[in-house]
């Protein structure tokens, strides 16, 4: 008979094994023993810090897609909207947390060929968007202010999808 693993048996299991983890794990260990408020703060950096680093994955955006910063809080978004779809309904596509707006691309070109105006929304810290923290409260803040703007500018965002 199979045995069931849950989602924290195979995190657990994967990460433990990690030399990175382990060794983050010693040290703020360690800086709790000796200096408590220190070890609170790199724990917080080190939660807030989308992994794989954002520079990894700053790839080239196809031409035809017009591309936006808009500053956020103390970061900034960047947003990717179709070219060739402007009018259309807004489709809002929002990567996950360590994600990056280029894996959306398929997604994207396949609505804005079937009537859509895809935006692409890159979060906080995350692939070209400014910053180096952020938090899945500020996702929540952003998605909304960019959703209220494009609203205002666009017309209502029909659609909210997200990976």
């Amino acid at each position: 008979m199979a045995s069931r693993s849950t989602a924290v048996d195979l995190t657990a299991g994967f990460y433990g094994e990690s030399l990175g983890i382990r060794v983050s794990r010693l040290a703020l260990r360690a800086s709790q023993a000796v200096w408590p408020a220190l070890a609170v703060r790199a724990a917080v950096r080190l939660f807030s810090t989308p992994l794989p680093l954002k520079w990894l994955h700053r790839a080239a955006w196809p031409q035809d897609w017009r591309i936006e910063r808009w500053p956020f809080e103390r970061a900034g978004l960047t947003l990717y909207a179709s070219a060739a779809a402007e009018g259309a309904p807004v489709a809002l596509l929002v990567h996950g947390w360590g994600g990056q707006a280029r894996q959306l691309l398929p997604l994207a070109e396949s609505l804005a060929q079937h009537g859509w105006q895809p935006v692409v929304l890159e979060l906080p810290a995350h692939g070209r968007s400014a910053g180096s923290t952020s938090n899945l409260p500020q996702f929540a803040r952003a998605i909304e202010y960019v959703a209220g703007r494009l609203q205002a500018r666009d017309g209502l965002v029909r659609l909210l999808a997200g990976r």
